[in-house]
């Protein structure tokens, strides 16, 4: 039998982590933080001294949900609910190219689930197709080598140390035994971690599982789980353990039905992590709540490592879409990503006049990376 990653869902399979369940790692420099400690840091304490937007046509159009990678002279962007290829631009959001592209030409990919830049500018992607995960190596005129082939169903990877990876597959029983692997070059498993020990067949998602901050920290954040975790040299280990209150998923969800369990948490409200990066001074991490009375909302938590200082991002009705989607950290400052609709509203009141003059209309609407920091 053949199994598909699903790419389309419900609200449900949006989920990025959420549960008391706790791995076998220990880690003494770990600690928990509660929701409710957290005190308001308004978006007016936050200063944007720089704004990249990204060159849009007909050809890269994209949706609002976007994995987002940086390097140092490039920018990288799939599009989630497409995924039919890695559009590629400048650092100055000058579109450049589209490459592994989905299709059953030559070149092209059948499935393309993620991809990672290393610190020499190759592009890497992540290809899963029934039952077997393909990484392929991409040049910059988008030709395709395989590195690796192997019989792990991975939603998500990124790059280990001496040409290893790390592959992600989720609950998805029953070929994935445990959600987190390493692997050498040419797919064979080296270690696993996580077992899979879900009592029920979880349906196969996709989601984002590794943020990798340069000169920081590579996070693990899975799903159904609250606590984000540090990999370095095949150590995997607890960073932090976030308390949700009373949007905790509780136990009772691992007893039930898939569907069964999706209303109870639905019924009471959850809370997930849509992302989390981390240096030697800073954790940020983007909570999204939901729930039939609340609907969907974000919250981004900024945790000073220094200090013990622990804030959640707040800021007026109007400027929501501009700040609630953090896609990388770099030293003291944060990158955000937003569109030029949103950023338009409030560009008077948070922009200089220097960086409005970036705010060009165009025949789409395009997104927008901004770089801020604290006053």
């Amino acid at each position: 039998m053949k199994y598909f990653l699903l790419r389309s869902l419900p609200i449900l399979f949006f989920f990025y982590g959420c549960t008391s369940k706790e791995s076998n790692n220990s880690n003494p420099d770990s600690f928990r933080l509660s929701l409710s400690d957290a005190i308001n840091l308004p978006s007016s304490e936050l200063e944007i001294v720089e704004l990249v937007p990204l060159e849009t046509n007909a050809q890269n159009l994209m949706g609002n949900d976007l994995r987002v990678r940086k390097s140092k002279n490039k920018i990288y962007v799939m599009d989630i609910a497409q995924r039919d290829g890695i559009h590629v631009f400048s650092d100055a959001g000058q579109f450049l190219r589209t490459i592994a592209v989905k299709g059953e030409g030559p070149n092209e990919l059948k499935g393309l689930q993620d991809f990672q830049i290393d610190a020499e500018e190759r592009l890497f992607v992540l290809a899963t197709l029934g039952d077997r995960t393909t990484i392929y190596q991409v040049s910059e005129q988008g030709e395709l080598q395989k590195l690796t082939d192997a019989e792990y169903l991975a939603s998500a990877f990124t790059l280990a140390e001496n040409d290893e990876f790390y592959l992600y597959g989720s609950y998805n029983k029953p070929l994935v035994t445990h959600r987190l692997v390493r692997t050498n070059s040419s797919g064979k498993v080296l270690q696993s971690f996580f077992p899979n020990d879900y009592t029920n067949e979880m349906l196969p998602m996709t989601e984002r599982n590794f943020y990798e901050t340069a000169g920081g920290d590579l996070i693990l954040g899975e799903i159904f789980n609250d606590t984000l975790y540090t990999i370095q040299n095949g150590q995997v280990k607890p960073m932090v353990n976030l308390d949700m209150g009373r949007f905790q998923v509780p136990k009772e969800f691992w007893e039930m039905d898939l569907i069964q369990g999706y209303q109870l948490i639905q019924e009471q409200g959850f809370a997930v992590f849509k992302s989390a990066f981390s240096n030697s001074k800073k954790i940020i991490a983007n909570v999204h709540f939901q729930g039939n009375e609340i609907g969907t909302q974000k919250k981004v938590y900024f945790y000073d490592r220094i200090t013990g200082e622990f804030q959640g991002l707040d800021y007026p009705e109007q400027e929501a879409e501009i700040w609630n989607d953090p896609v990388g950290l770099e030293e003291d400052h944060v990158w955000f990503l937003t569109y030029h609709s949103f950023l338009k509203k409030s560009e008077k009141t948070i922009l200089s006049p220097e960086l409005r003059t970036k705010i060009t209309e165009q025949e789409f609407d395009y997104p927008i990376l901004i770089k801020a920091k604290r006053k």
